[in-house]
């Protein structure tokens, strides 16, 4: 045990690629032994590490190695780098001050001599050009018109992308730490280890990774023994009695390790203000938001009202729509104003009416500067007055607002606070409580909302219940027919992923009170419910591994089939392109036919989607959670270049086998759409395609599985999910008060071997049914 580590280093599981009978034998004897042991560490809360080489049948073994001991939760991998096998040839600036075949740092122990300089620049020349080749998104980085030389090039290419996708995977396999060896460092010009290019780039990746609970080991002999610490990135306090090389000879290892992780573009992505703020929330299940039935506190508010993109973009949203409604004469003059009501429904501690009010200044300053140029008069311009209902539910939340309105005038004078359910808006009692309610449903198309703005989402687009919510703010009959919501649509993604920690800790939810209001003496959860609940989690030690599809689509509001947007869109080119034709073709767009058509509305949903194998096991989209990595998808695309064109089997055989744990759910929402301009839009998402930088109000929607799937090289991944509710919404007004919503999934592992010919090879139940696990409440 080490005494700085807190955790067991135990030795690789057999595999030695040639006898896999008896590796398996061995591997079985192993799993035995480890059984008895893991449920003991884990009592005295203590890791059991296992050696894994950074080889694809090494990390095979750890995999069924860690199914046969039942998944447990403190066994993880320590990836092991001990030879120079995926860096044949080594750049010249980074080769020691001599090329002999001596043991030590900076040659190849497994490599022929070779002391010709024309083969030692070629080999230089081949490594330099492959390490250009996978970094630019052109092969013209290396120019030559020797066709050995290019294949050369290309194959040392093809095999950096194999690392990465290899690495790629570890992550998802519970990797703890690293573990470099002495024998791989070189020497550069001033006597100093140094890493080769390509483990540069790989040691760093995973530093981008998991820095943030990774741990950096360096074992074997030391090589390099440095008088002179002058030179290295950071100063080091020692005892005079000490050696600069440190008791272990290995801390100039160490010291260029973490001169890598200060490197720029480590330290962008693991020492920023948001990576800091994520930390305790890494890969931690979180149970997610129910803010019809329960009250959020004051904590969570703080939290999301902190986010710096978020309500910038809400701002913005808010602004185009102004914009339109101008432009469009949407909005009622009154006297020398322009009225216009906005509902912000679920106002919290409203950060979404000072979004609204920085708008309508915004907008009022330009429109003061623009018919102030027009007009050399002293009349005051027509600028917009705001009428804006804050309607919220949390009593705390309620008195928090109506303080503001006391001690802000602008609130004073524009901001009308209600205490209700956005759902029951216009029910006897808030008709007779607010007078200006039943005033505003009766002149409806006068006074009624011109935009109704809300922050409703979930991490899966509508898993907090934005329909229903939205629905029944709809069937309140204050809304006129040319009103607009922000946001206008939300597209939900799921994508497989690969983790098990992820897995692990669901696992661990089984502990957990049943109802967790009765507190730890509660009757536990199960696994049967640990298992069939989604959570909101912070992916960190997980690897997505294909790119995410789309289940579905909620917009709002709510309009007939046939002046759906889609339908607006096969007749868009029917105007004559003047702005006369924008604008008809705008007011159109924004048109109920009847708010009746809700009455037939479902939000029920169901999709359907096949997950083809993936280039580089996905490995462009990291752990599901972040923008996707342009570094990772140019290497892919010129994988795909240099497969299709010379070798096509290549692609075939860059497939490798995984196993999958659950999927990731994620959304992409248009907060606002611009009827005018087609190009102008306000989004927000949390899918890795479109992802929203800085943005940290929602995480991915974790859906387990019961059992983890193992997906053969080659085969595809057949997904099946549910959104159901317990409501026929035809039945309640009030928007489904009572019920409940929840998700069912189920997965298939598939091997196409025609259009027509689906072989199954492993399947999981259907999870959740009729919500017998988790749900959420109406």
């Amino acid at each position: 045990c080490h005494i700085n580590i807190p955790a067991i280093i135990l030795p690789e599981v057999p595999c030695d690629g040639v006898n896999e009978a008896a590796n398996m034998s061995e591997t079985l004897d192993y799993a035995r032994a480890l059984s008895s042991v893991v449920p003991k560490c884990a009592a005295s809360n203590v890791h059991l590490w296992i050696r894994v080489p950074f080889r694809d049948k090494a990390l095979q073994s750890f995999q069924f190695l860690h199914a046969k001991c039942d998944y447990a939760m403190n066994l993880g991998c320590m990836l092991v780098i001990q030879d120079q096998w995926m860096d044949y040839y080594a750049p010249s600036s980074t080769l020691g001050p001599s090329s002999k075949t001596e043991t030590t740092a900076g040659t190849y122990m497994n490599k022929p001599s070779n002391n010709s300089s024309s083969s030692s620049n070629n080999s230089n020349s081949i490594v330099a050009a492959a390490a250009n080749l996978i970094e630019s998104s052109s092969p013209s980085t290396h120019n030559t018109n020797n066709p050995q030389i290019l294949q050369q090039v290309e194959s040392e290419a093809t095999k950096m992308a194999s690392n990465f996708a290899l690495l790629h995977r570890f992550v998802g396999c519970n990797c703890r730490a690293i573990c470099i060896n002495t024998k791989v460092f070189l020497t550069n010009k001033r006597g100093f280890p140094t890493l080769s290019r390509s483990y540069q780039s790989l040691f760093k990746t995973l530093l981008q990774r998991l820095g943030r609970t990774l741990r950096v080991l360096v074992e074997g002999q030391p090589y390099h023994h440095t008088q002179q610490m002058e030179g290295l990135p950071m100063k080091v306090e020692m005892d005079d009695t000490e050696s600069v090389a440190g008791k272990s000879g290995c801390l100039t290892y160490l010291q260029y390790l973490k001169y890598l992780r200060m490197r720029e573009d480590v330290t962008s992505v693991l020492d920023t203000e948001e990576s800091k703020m994520e930390t305790s929330y890494l890969d931690t299940l979180q149970s997610a938001l129910q803010p019809l039935g329960d009250n959020l506190e004051f904590q969570i508010y703080e939290t999301f009202e902190r986010d710096p993109v978020k309500y910038k973009m809400y701002q913005v949203a808010i602004e185009l729509a102004l914009r339109d409604g101008l432009r469009l004469k949407l909005f009622r003059p009154h006297k020398n104003t322009i009225q216009v009501t906005i509902f912000v429904v679920g106002a919290g501690r409203g950060p979404l009416v000072r979004m609204a009010l920085a708008a309508i200044a915004n907008i009022n300053a330009t429109l003061s500067s623009e018919q102030g140029k027009q007009s050399n008069d002293k009349i005051s311009p027509n600028l917009l007055n705001p009428k804006i209902f804050a309607i919220e539910k949390n009593p705390s939340a309620v008195l928090y607002l109506k303080s503001l309105c006391v001690s802000d005038e602008l609130w004073r004078d524009s901001v009308k606070v209600i205490e209700s359910d956005m759902r029951y808006l216009t029910s006897s009692a808030n008709l007779k409580k607010y007078p200006i309610l039943a005033e505003t449903m009766e002149q409806k198309s006068r006074l009624g909302a011109d935009i109704v703005v809300s922050e409703l989402l979930g991490s899966f687009g509508d898993n907090e219940l934005s329909p229903e919510c939205l629905d029944g703010m709809q069937r309140s009959g204050l809304m006129k027919k040319t009103c607009v919501s922000i946001p206008q649509s939300y597209l939900s993604y799921i994508a497989p992923v690969s983790s098990m920690r992820l897995y692990t800790e669901a696992c661990s939810q089984s502990y957990s009170p049943h109802n967790p209001m009765e507190g730890p003496s509660g009757k536990p959860a199960g696994t049967l419910q640990a298992l069939e609940t989604p959570y909101v989690v912070r992916t960190h030690a997980a690897s997505q591994t294909h790119v995410e599809k789309l289940c579905w689509e909620f917009t709002h509001p709510v309009v007939h089939k046939e002046n759906s947007r889609f339908s607006r869109m096969e007749n868009a080119d029917s105007d004559d392109g003047s702005i006369e034709g924008k604008v008809k073709r705008g007011i159109e767009a924004m048109g109920l036919d009847s708010i009746q058509s809700l009455e037939c509305n479902s939000n029920e949903r169901h999709a359907q989607l096949t997950f083809s194998p993936e280039i580089m096991d996905g490995s462009r989209f990291g752990c599901g959670y972040g923008p996707v990595n342009n570094k990772m998808e140019d290497i892919m695309n010129n994988f795909l270049r240099n497969a299709s064109t010379r070798n096509p089997q290549k692609l075939v055989a860059s497939f490798r086998s995984n196993t999958i744990h659950g999927f990731l759910g994620t959304f992409h929402c248009t907060l606002y759409q611009s009827r005018l301009e087609e190009r102008v839009s306000a989004n927000i998402s949390i899918a890795p395609h479109s992802f929203s930088k800085g943005m940290f109000s929602w995480f991915p929607l974790y859906f387990p599985l019961r059992e983890p799937l193992n997906v053969p090289a080659g085969a595809s991944i057949n997904c099946n999910i549910w959104r159901k509710t317990d409501v026929n919404p035809s039945e309640s007004h009030g928007g489904g008060a009572g019920g409940k919503v929840w998700y069912e999934w189920c997965a298939d592992v598939c091997h196409m071997d025609g259009p027509n010919n689906i072989s199954v090879l492993s399947s999981s139940p259907v999870h959740n049914p009729n919500g017998r696990s988790s749900h959420v409440r109406l």
